[in-house]
């Protein structure tokens, strides 16, 4: 019989803590070449380099087990892919265990272990390691999210506030786990974000934004709801917006640039400005504050606005969600940069862009012109309705809804690039061209409930009618926002009065050629109201009373037109006091001493609102306007103290 060799095992010269850890690793239900790595890794994590017999892993095996059990942990959650396992065990190795206390243990490891020899490994070269062996970080978070360890932490959301506003007490509160490991995953381990984040989620929030095309419209559009953040859901931009900033943009750009069509691309950046809005307003409080981020933010939405620019001069300037949403990055790339520093927004992009901003708001004038005052009924029942059926079945209120965001944003451009009076002008044309009214019969913009008598009258509309005061409103808050910086070139403001003065005079002129004048003069004809440029006497009445309150005679001819006035105008009342206000304006020698230059455009805006009820057939609150003009002018007062420079 043939002797059987004895099959004998002779131990590898191999050491003995790593063959340990090695089993660990395969127990807990990785695989034998995931363990083969992994092992050794850990074991330099905590136990260095120089530690390679079985009795030093004694004081880390706690640690090490943790580590190991990351397979059965995430396989216990459902999440049976290889990548969700390496996920979690990348995140432990890394210093960031989260919420289970008994993995709390992982932070300051060499402290508690006392193992004064131990090298920790760098994050980076942690991830390397990882990544080397085929981890997909970015599959785990697309199909599975951030482990759940990481989604309870409350005050994630608070220590991403203080975190970009710069807040000092940083350093005695450390960041909450899943902050620390998105940051590392792609400063170290090189995270792509655009094969994380959910694009499809991204357009249809921008479609939502756009709306539908017209012809589909009806009811109104319904408000984002800026407080709810998803902060700790990778798929979405806006956490990563809180881990990193501005920089979180970048990922976006190539995705931007293959957008096929003209509406993917307008969702698509709609949906990605969405994302911004909800982050400013979790950092700054307001979906608006571009200031408050800075010159950061400035340059991450630049290559955005300056695509979109590119794509819409291929388009045409008449594609009206394309251009909405360019003329949105616009206003954002310039604010949070320095409005009058052309390293963000080039001088023909503003051009462009003020162009564009003045053509969308003159448009708006035909709706204005069909302007009612909605019924609190009839509002009730069309804010319930479904985003379908014809442009028909809109009320102007309801056009009006879905033009409002694009209102703001166009007289702010106006106001950012084109100054004062460019944006006051398009606003001054819209409020003439209303057909309902946009102020309280005491001439307020704002809304104030104000205690009144059993017996005293209550004047309609008690509160400044929804949403035509968006108007009003619109013009005086960026007048007193971009004001300061105006008169830092113009101390009395002479230009805007000029401006405005002039446009208050100008309708005071009739339409009659030099023939007609002739004939007129020969006939005795005289002129009608519809035979003036301003065919409402009540607003060429008011419009004299406001071009007085500017003091200040526009490139001294502004007498003559008055004159002229006082002999030809077909209103006895406008004739009488276009005679008061020559003398006035022709001996007009500036401002009076101690009257602000802001102080007289709001009192023009006050004889201007005046102009736009008379006309309209409202009955002014005489008391009211009195006080209204009495807290107006002790705001305007108030706010050039706070603008005041600081000696």
């Amino acid at each position: 019989m043939k002797r059987i060799k004895r099959g004998v095992v002779v131990p590898e010269d191999e050491p003995p803590a790593k063959q340990l850890v090695t089993h660990w690793f395969q127990d807990a239900g990785w695989s034998h070449d995931d363990a083969e790595w992994l092992a050794p890794l850990a074991l330099k994590r905590f136990c260095g380099e120089a530690e390679t017999h079985a009795d030093s892993v004694s004081n880390a095996e706690r640690h090490l087990k943790l580590i190991a059990g990351s397979w059965s942990e995430v396989r216990a959650a459902g999440d049976v892919h290889r990548d969700c396992a390496l996920l979690v065990a990348y995140a432990r190795l890394v210093g960031y265990p989260g919420q289970p206390e008994s993995l709390h243990m992982l932070r300051h490891t060499e402290t508690q272990c006392n193992l004064p020899n131990a090298t920790t490994p760098e994050p980076s070269a942690i991830a390397q390691e990882f990544r080397t062996h085929g981890a997909n970080f970015e599959r785990a978070l697309s199909e599975g999210g951030l482990p759940g360890q990481y989604e309870c932490e409350s005050w994630h959301l608070d220590y991403c506030k203080r975190w970009y506003l710069g807040d000092s007490s940083l350093a005695y509160s450390p960041p909450s786990d899943a902050w620390s490991l998105m940051r590392s995953l792609v400063e170290d381990a090189g995270l792509n974000l655009s094969n994380v984040l959910n694009v499809n989620s991204l357009l249809e929030i921008g479609s939502d934004h756009m709306g539908p095309e017209p012809p589909l419209r009806t009811g109104v559009p319904k408000r984002p709801d800026y407080q709810t953040i998803e902060s700790r859901d990778p798929s979405t931009l806006t956490a990563w917006l809180l881990v990193l900033g501005p920089d979180a943009l970048s990922f976006l750009l190539p995705r931007l640039r293959q957008a096929t069509s003209e509406h993917e691309l307008a969702s698509f950046a709609f949906g990605i400005r969405d994302c911004i809005e909800r982050w400013l307003t979790c950092v700054t409080g307001r979906q608006d504050h571009f200031f408050s981020a800075g010159v950061w933010l400035a340059e991450a939405t630049k290559p955005f606005m300056e695509e979109l620019e590119r794509r819409l001069l291929v388009a045409g300037l008449e594609n009206h969600n394309l251009r909405r949403a360019w003329l949105w990055f616009v206003r954002c790339t310039a604010e949070a940069g320095d409005p009058q520093d052309e390293t963000h927004v080039a001088p023909d992009t503003r051009e462009r862009a003020l162009h564009a901003a003045n053509e969308s708001i003159a448009r708006l004038r035909p709706l204005l012109a069909r302007a009612r005052v909605r019924d609190a009924l009839h509002t009730e029942v069309n804010s319930k309705s479904s985003v379908s059926g014809s442009a028909s079945s809109l009320e102007p209120w309801e056009e009006f809804e879905w033009e409002k965001d694009h209102l703001m944003t166009c007289a702010t451009i106006l106001y950012l690039f084109g100054g004062l009076w460019r944006g006051m002008k398009p606003m001054l044309l819209a409020m003439r061209a209303l057909a309902c009214p946009c102020v309280a019969s005491d001439l307020r913009y704002w809304e104030e409930d104000r205690q009144r008598g059993r017996d005293a009258p209550s004047p309609e509309p008690t509160q400044p009618p929804t949403p035509w005061q968006l108007i009003p409103t619109l013009m005086v808050n960026l007048f007193h926002g971009f004001a300061r910086r105006e008169q830092q070139q113009d101390p009395e403001l002479q230009s805007l009065r000029g401006e405005f003065a002039a446009f208050c005079l100008r309708g005071l002129a009739d339409r009659w050629t030099e023939r007609e004048r002739r004939e007129a003069a020969a006939s005795g004809r005289p002129r009608t109201n519809d035979d003036m440029l301003e065919r409402s006497p009540d607003w060429r009445y008011c419009l004299v009373r406001a071009a007085m309150a500017l003091h200040i005679n526009p490139e001294g001819k502004g007498h003559r037109i008055l004159e002229a006035a006082s002999r030809i105008d077909p209103d006895p009342d406008v004739r009488s006091i276009a005679r008061e206000a020559y003398e006035t304006l022709r001996r007009s020698e500036g401002l009076p001493d101690g009257v602000s230059p802001r102080r007289t455009v709001m009192s023009a805006f006050w004889w201007f609102r005046q102009a736009h009820l008379l006309s309209l057939g409202f009955e002014i609150d005489a008391d009211g306007a009195q006080r209204t003009r009495v807290k107006e002018l002790t705001r305007t007062r108030d706010q050039e103290a706070y603008d005041k420079p600081q000696s």
